[in-house]
């Protein structure tokens, strides 16, 4: 059995048996809505500690923080400071200490680092940081291409881009960002993003003729959204 299956089975277990204590009075005042709402925020939590993700860890918490404010003596804190301040820590500690991008392969290491932009060749890569940006991929045989946009907005144009093959792969990292993907409506768009508060949203009208193009979508996206939009 999955552990996320054992987790959310166990969370069930849990609420239920909180709805009897509750009924009870063994668990006192504490609010039972409070106690399901931080069991949800543990998982969250749990998986903030593993990537390193500063929202995931520190945001929850403050969120747990606020509803139990009166228990902790913490009210005059809540709930606007206590939030306001475990945001900006969060961007404060994602700048000093930003994550490893599990998703930067060993071809990009080897052929094409975060550092140098190019929108030609077989290795495409664009960045953006606290501003708004857009790119135009050149390239009539890219292979992947590497998208990082942080506390910004990046628009990217494929439509005058050719593959190498009938396959690309997008590998984007995104934190507080949106970005803007403009594909050709004959191309498939394929989605393997883990989102972290964040969403993809498709837009324009696809062409029920396909041309064999798929274009795969790698990465991590925090707070931040991705949206298609076929041309």
């Amino acid at each position: 059995m999955k552990t996320s299956k054992i987790a959310w089975g166990l969370f069930f277990v849990a609420a239920a048996a909180l709805i009897i204590l509750n009924q009870t009075g063994i668990i006192g005042e504490v609010s039972i809505v409070g106690i399901i709402i931080s069991l949800l925020l543990l998982p969250v939590i749990v998986s903030g500690i593993k990537s390193r993700n500063f929202f995931c860890i520190l945001v929850p918490a403050a969120f747990i923080a606020v509803l139990f404010d009166e228990p902790l003596g913490i009210e005059k804190f809540t709930p606007w400071p206590l939030l306001a301040c475990a945001v900006f820590l969060s961007i404060g500690l994602h700048i000093l200490f930003p994550a490893k991008n599990k998703w930067k392969t060993e071809k990009f290491d080897n052929s094409q680092n975060w550092q140098t932009e190019s929108s030609d060749g077989e290795h495409v890569c664009f960045q953006n940081r606290f501003a708004g940006s857009v790119k135009y991929v050149t390239s009539k045989m890219f292979k992947d291409i590497n998208i990082r946009s942080s506390f910004g907005g990046m628009k990217v144009y494929f439509d005058n881009a050719e593959m190498y093959a009938n396959e690309a792969t997008a590998v984007i990292v995104s934190d507080f960002s949106g970005i803007e993907l403009y594909v050709p409506k004959e191309w498939t768009v394929v989605s393997k993003l883990n989102f972290s508060f964040g969403g993809i949203d498709e837009k324009g009208e696809k062409n029920s003729v396909k041309n064999g193009k798929t274009l795969f979508l790698e990465g991590n996206v925090k707070f931040a959204g991705i949206t298609v939009i076929y041309v």
